[in-house]
């Protein structure tokens, strides 16, 4: 009865203030306004935490999976045409650089794509993906003859000097993609980008928060040993030797040992398509058949195998398609 006489006063109230009504219907709006914009791309968190929601990617992992492979590929193909400068364009005397930084934001692309275009295909996004690029890093080659001056048989003589000025002017990612969208989709983009696209199937491999201590992403790279084009199909965290590594999942151990290039793996398979592999280790605290729980300890660090400095090499397979840890895997601060 009491909240049926506050109803009634509060309809009284309404009516004799035509004002109030003017501003529950604004705020009734607002609601109908902000559900219709952010609806579509709230999801319930998988894996640690389920009751977890919030605005997540929506195109398929293999769209995701070629949008970060392209990029990464952008990135690499232009550092190598900058480490050849020299070799393709042999015929100077002096080289300067001014060479401004190659790299982007993951989350950030995969916001801005969700933001824009929603649930997208690769095919759909990539002209824009180029286009991004483009903007991002814009390299020039300035070449400059000079007249110098040296003594030849006790005369100063003049001779030609060439020079070849190699500039990239370069802008954040954040930047470029900025231009593209309006107020609207800014505040959808910055929801993604907090909530790191919500798409995490596994959980964290170590203890600690790592995305600031990956040393080495996922999708093409130059190799730091070969110094070639490389795909590198997981991502590497640095952190000391005989660092804890954690079960991302629960499973059976399918491998413990030694693995060429690898070094001592650890590799982990749920039973229902997720596999992770944990490489370069010092130590297996597992063997081959044993069942594991997330979270258990089950190896250590190191730097065995073909590896420049102690880091854990860490990989995310789904159905048999590798993803990147980055974006399906849980860190201490990811929600």
């Amino acid at each position: 009865m009491a909240d049926h006489s506050a109803a009634i006063r509060t309809v009284r109230i309404a009516k004799s203030h035509p004002a109030v009504w003017g501003l529950l219907g604004a705020g009734f709006l607002a609601l109908i306004l902000i559900f219709s914009i952010f609806l579509p791309f709230i999801s319930i968190a998988s894996g640690i935490n389920p009751a977890t929601f919030a605005p997540s990617y929506l195109a398929d992992d293999g769209e995701i999976d070629m949008v970060v492979l392209l990029y990464t590929e952008l990135e690499t193909e232009l550092q190598l045409e900058i480490l050849r400068i020299e070799d393709d364009y042999p015929d100077y005397d002096e080289y300067r650089y001014s060479i401004g930084s190659i790299g982007h934001e993951p989350f950030e692309l995969l916001a801005f794509l969700t933001t824009v275009y929603h649930d997208f295909s690769f095919a759909e996004v990539e002209d824009v993906l180029r286009q991004l690029f483009a903007e991002q890093h814009v390299l020039t080659l300035t070449p400059t003859t000079e007249t110098r001056y040296r003594f030849v048989d006790g005369e100063l003589t003049p001779y030609s000097w060439h020079t070849l000025d190699v500039e990239l002017a370069s802008v954040s990612l954040s930047d470029a993609v900025q231009a593209h969208m309006d107020a609207q989709q800014g505040l959808l983009f910055d929801l993604l980008y907090q909530g790191k696209g919500n798409r995490h199937i596994v959980g964290s491999p170590i203890s600690f928060n790592w995305h600031s201590l990956v040393s080495s992403y996922y999708g093409y790279r130059v190799h730091p040993v070969s110094g070639a084009k490389d795909l590198h199909r997981g991502i590497d965290i640095a952190i000391p030797t005989g660092t804890e590594i954690l079960a991302a999942h629960s499973g059976i151990v399918t491998y413990a040992g030694d693995a060429g290039d690898y070094g001592l793996v650890v590799i982990l398979d749920d039973g229902n398509g997720i596999v992770t592999k944990y490489a370069h280790c010092s130590y297996s605290l597992v063997s081959s058949g044993q069942e594991v729980y997330l979270g258990d300890a089950i190896a250590s660090s190191g730097n065995s195998g073909l590896s420049t400095g102690a880091h854990l090499h860490f990989e995310v397979m789904k159905d048999g398609q590798y993803l990147n840890p980055l974006i399906y895997a849980h860190s201490a601060s990811t929600p």
